[in-house]
């Protein structure tokens, strides 16, 4: 694919050690420890994912049919692979949600009916009652239509000696002036579920009702930005897709620095450029811009620069390609793109690792710290659409800061909070209704041959097409015929049709002999039977 894409370090993950805010959590739920939630240079990462749309979560194939009942988690509640708590676990549905259950079973380990709710998934229904409501899908967006929960921290947060932040059991005892409950380390971001007046002196109020002032907090304004829908929005073919990522991205009259500054793009506005100067630092504007045929610096801009998967996809499955150097994320629907946008991946130092990966587990939110040694330590509390790929290296919504299309988190790959939540609908494994979190399982796919092999033709087949035309050409002009394999024509015709091994063994050849007579074709055997197995 493009360019590196996961280029991380250990450093975004579930908090390892104990939360220095779990009661203060908008929900009040903690991620699993690495090891139970764990959950993507120019060859960038994959995570690879099932079938979706640009827009529409995706809702994978069920053979569980309707659901049978709602029933309301009194506690959080494990689901497993089967009913049976030595099996792998399959998520977690919290307290106070609802969910869908689909059959039931008797079976040990559980003193009332075990429930499926999911494919392979089951809940002992212990702690859990009938419910009426619909189960919600996790995280809800909040007021500003962007993010589930309303965040803020320390206005001095990057002061070593700033005192801790407060908490008090309720907004009484704050008016009280009672002892806080809980002190919570000031580097750290943390949730609220609401604000409230407080006759003047406004206070943020958790889901368990419990009280932060707000005089020494900041709130967090999210990020309006959003990446684009190639489905609806196309990227014409002789244009190239970029966006500014400077505050002042200067339009100059030709590709030179001291060049007449034209007019400004503005921080993460969409531009279509045409092609590169000579040396490759400034590339031309193209399209409708108004400033068409002025000039951008390649440093102030981040450009999309789509490969199709080299690999065959499952039919309608879905890809992920981050490209580290162009701080780009794709998302492929099988060999087309449907979905682009700015990321920011780890910073030096805390480099996003490249690779191939899966996403493993998906959070609706969870925390994430540093480690207890980091000398540059940090907490986030509920962090919204989180998708791990590789430990503790996710996919996330990145509320603190707007800077995408830079390196600047601690490892995981940061996305916008709209574009993260585009991302996490789009892939799989698909979080249910209800559920706080969702870990990957088997399953059983099948193949599309037809739309394989005529991907693999069109990436081989003209240049297999141009090498024989060659191969004729010169036995056309050959000045000893006599020296040219006899059975030439055959052996082409094998060529084409990935066959070559079979003729040759027909014909009595063996594997040396494609170190004698000079034949052009005798190690064509080894593309036949690529395709072939």
């Amino acid at each position: 694919m493009s360019a590196p894409l996961l280029s991380l370090v250990l450093a975004c993950h579930p908090a390892s050690r104990p939360a220095p805010a779990a009661s203060t959590s908008a929900r009040g739920e903690t991620p699993a420890e690495p090891g139970e939630s764990s959950a993507t240079s120019d060859q960038p990462a994959k995570a690879e994912d099932s079938k979706g749309s640009a827009r529409a979560p995706y809702s994978p194939p069920s053979t569980l049919g309707p659901p049978i009942e709602r029933r309301l988690a009194t506690r959080t509640r494990v689901v497993y692979a089967e009913p049976d708590e030595d099996t792998a676990l399959r998520g977690r549905i919290p307290s106070k949600e609802h969910f869908f259950v689909y059959a039931t079973r008797e079976a040990p380990g559980c003193r009332q009916h075990w429930a499926q709710v999911a494919d392979a998934g089951w809940v002992c229904l212990e702690h859990s009652e009938p419910g009426e409501a619909e189960p919600r899908a996790l995280p809800e967006i909040g007021e500003d239509g962007i993010l589930p929960f309303i965040y803020a921290r320390h206005r001095r947060h990057k002061i070593a000696d700033t005192p801790p932040i407060p908490v008090y059991r309720s907004l009484r005892q704050l008016n009280a002036g009672a002892e806080p409950v809980e002190l919570l380390p000031a580097y750290g971001s943390y949730a609220f579920a609401r604000r409230s007046y407080n006759h003047g002196k406004p206070a943020f109020i958790t889901d368990d009702r419990r009280a932060v002032s707000t005089a020494d907090l900041q709130r967090f304004e999210a990020s309006e930005f959003s990446g684009r829908n190639l489905a609806e929005d196309p990227v014409a073919a002789d244009l190239t897709l970029a966006w500014a990522v400077r505050w002042k991205t200067e339009i100059h009259a030709g590709p030179d620095l001291e060049s007449e500054v034209l007019g400004r793009v503005p921080y993460h506005e969409t531009v279509m450029v045409l092609r590169a100067d000579p040396s490759g630092a400034w590339f031309e504007i193209g399209g409708d811009h108004p400033h068409r045929g002025g000039w951008l610096a390649a440093e102030d801009i981040r450009r999309w620069r789509p490969r199709a998967p080299d690999e065959p996809i499952l039919a309608g499955a879905i890809l992920l390609d981050v490209d580290l150097d162009q701080q780009v994320l794709t998302v492929w629907r099988e060999d087309q793109p449907v979905f682009v946008t700015l990321v920011s991946s780890g910073k030096p130092g805390d480099r996003t690792p490249p690779g191939l990966y899966r996403i493993e587990t998906k959070w609706a939110y969870g925390k994430m710290a540093s480690l207890e040694d980091a000398d540059d330590p940090y907490y986030a509390d509920a962090v919204p659409w989180v998708m791990y790929f590789d430990g503790r290296y996710a996919l996330h919504a990145a509320f603190w800061h707007d800077l995408f299309g830079h390196q600047a988190s601690h490892g995981c790959v940061n996305l916008s909070p709209r574009d993260a939540k585009t991302v996490f609908d789009l892939t799989t494994p698909t979080l249910p209704p209800g559920w706080l979190l969702v870990h990957e399982h088997a399953v059983h796919g099948s193949i599309a041959l037809g739309r394989f092999w005529r991907r693999r033709g069109r990436r081989l087949l003209p240049a297999l097409v141009a090498f024989l035309a060659g191969v004729a050409a010169y036995a056309w002009w050959y000045p000893d015929p006599d020296r040219l394999p006899a059975d030439l024509t055959g052996q082409m015709a094998a060529t084409v049709a990935y066959v070559a091994n079979w003729f040759q063994l027909a014909a009595g050849h063996g594997y040396w002999d494609q170190y004698a007579a000079p034949s052009p074709l005798e190690h064509m055997w080894s593309l036949a039977i690529e395709e072939q197995f």
